[in-house]
């Protein structure tokens, strides 16, 4: 079943009112069908890319910020230098350092603005985009889609009954903590770890 079709059987069968709960299995059925598309080879690759990085600083703008907000304090919880653009605290960037950022168009002017100046310094660049076919994968030393085929993902978000970029947002979300716990088990970090690394003054 595509991206939309669950949600048009349901405004079928109910006369084109959806509840609550018909809404909630439409998003979840829509974030299965994109996320089972990620090639999971391909983002253990970007798991070296960060285990072998000395700081990871991460940046992307609206929504899809907030979610690489909060894989940055993910991986801060396993005990890895992890910064967020702009924030007045996060340090230079070097050369033996890694940028990551995340945009679902792979157009967005300030991402790849921030890339070019990363490049310019000499660091490893990458970025996580529905396809590798945009500026910003021009852009970035390495790119990571959540989809390879760009065709299936036009016409699946075409289908798409949620809102903008809410599959691309939520498909990073759920991605990028997966990533955390894959890389949380090859550091052997623990829970209790990672609780004593989370805020306390809160």
């Amino acid at each position: 079943m595509s991206l939309g079709s669950y949600a048009c059987a349901f405004q079928a069968h109910k006369g084109f009112i959806m509840d609550l709960q018909d809404w909630i299995n439409t998003n979840i059925l829509e974030l299965n069908e994109l996320t089972g598309g990620i090639s999971c080879t391909l983002f253990e690759d970007l798991a070296e890319l960060i285990l072998n990085a000395h700081r990871i600083f991460v940046f992307g703008v609206g929504r899809t910020g907030y979610v690489m907000q909060m894989f940055a304090m993910r991986l801060m919880h396993l005990g890895l230098k992890a910064f967020v653009i702009p924030s007045p605290t996060t340090p230079s960037i070097r050369e033996d350092d890694l940028l990551i950022v995340g945009s679902g168009s792979g157009s967005t002017p300030s991402v790849i603005e921030v890339v070019h100046r990363a490049n310019s310094i000499g660091t490893l660049t990458a970025s996580i985009t529905l396809t590798d076919d945009s500026n910003l994968c021009k852009s970035v030393k390495r790119n990571f889609p959540i989809s390879c085929n760009k065709y299936e993902v036009a016409s699946s978000l075409e289908e798409s009954m949620m809102p903008l970029g809410t599959i691309f947002e939520q498909s990073l979300l759920v991605l990028l903590d997966s990533l955390c716990i894959y890389i949380g088990k090859r550091l052997g970090q623990t829970e209790s770890k990672m609780q004593s690394r989370h805020s306390n003054l809160e």
